[in-house]
């Protein structure tokens, strides 16, 4: 959970990873997320974490819906998730 206007870093352990999340107004817990109202996106492309030699590259992400954004985050159903 991040809260809204809240910025949260951490390391990736190297590898690749598809994102997925939820979002919402209220929350009411892992087994519940935002209730009925929760909405559910991802990020279609396979984001990788690696390094080669002492060089390690990874991702960044902002999940503030930005116009001339570069990240892609199609919506999907709860089912889906």
């Amino acid at each position: 959970f991040i809260a809204a206007g809240t910025n949260v870093e951490f390391k990736m352990p190297l590898g690749s990873y598809r994102v997925k999340f939820a979002s919402g107004f209220k929350w009411y817990g892992l087994d519940h997320l935002f209730g009925p109202d929760s909405a559910y996106s991802y990020v279609p492309t396979q984001l990788d974490f690696t390094v080669d030699g002492t060089m390690t590259s990874g991702h960044s992400l902002e999940l503030i819906p930005q116009v001339g954004g570069n990240l892609e985050t199609p919506k999907m159903t709860a089912k889906d998730w």
